[in-house]
């Protein structure tokens, strides 16, 4: 198991029988793991600069600095970083749930790409990324499901679906690693969404 503790500002592990904690120096609010077996954190309240932490196999914690927010990075409130999910190709993808942003840190080469949400307050939260490393976004402020394929010419990249309940306050989206199936669990519709990609339905 990965735990985030987020007060102590530390990212703990069970492997069955005892419990390893590291201090990455924030309060962490999302976990992801990526294939090199390191694990990921993002500081929920960082945010000049906002702030992930990645801590590999061998133990050791490293911090990496993401692009500030243009209107948030000072001030009270930020951009609040949330969720956190790794792409296929190693990506570390990220939602801001104010700052209405997506982030894709790039291990590699300690890059990122920042991309503006296509409606003003979406409350962008869990997001997922399926095989082909298109990003499904639960926009809990807008109320819909939004596709965002980061390889497509920018005037495409993003797609909004609306949802059959109106307000339904999406909250997390998950893809079925085999169907491709995005699954949407909802904050006030009483209600779970699957949504079929390849019947647009």
């Amino acid at each position: 198991w990965w735990v985030v503790l987020g007060a102590p500002h530390q990212l703990a592990r069970y492997d069955g029988s005892e419990w390893t904690t590291w201090d990455v120096g924030m309060y962490a609010h999302s976990v992801a793991l990526d294939s090199a077996g390191s694990a990921w954190v993002n500081g929920h309240f960082t945010q000049s600069p906002e702030l992930l932490a990645s801590i590999a196999r061998a133990g050791g914690v490293r911090t990496h600095l993401l692009p500030p927010h243009p209107t948030l990075a000072t001030g009270d409130g930020g951009p609040v970083p949330y969720e956190l999910r790794t792409g296929p190709d190693g990506t570390i993808w990220m939602s801001e749930l104010q700052g209405n942003r997506i982030v894709a840190f790039h291990p590699s080469t300690g890059r990122s790409d920042v991309y503006e949400m296509p409606t003003s307050v979406s409350g962008p939260r869990r997001l997922d990324v399926d095989r082909q490393g298109v990003v499904w976004i639960p926009t809990y402020g807008a109320g819909g499901l939004v596709r965002l394929d980061p390889s497509a010419d920018p005037k495409d990249r993003f797609q909004e679906i609306p949802l059959p309940l109106k307000d339904a306050a999406p909250y997390i989206a998950r893809v079925h690693p085999r169907t491709g199936v995005v699954w949407i669990g909802t904050g006030t519709a009483d209600a779970v969404f699957a949504y079929h990609p390849r019947e647009r339905r």
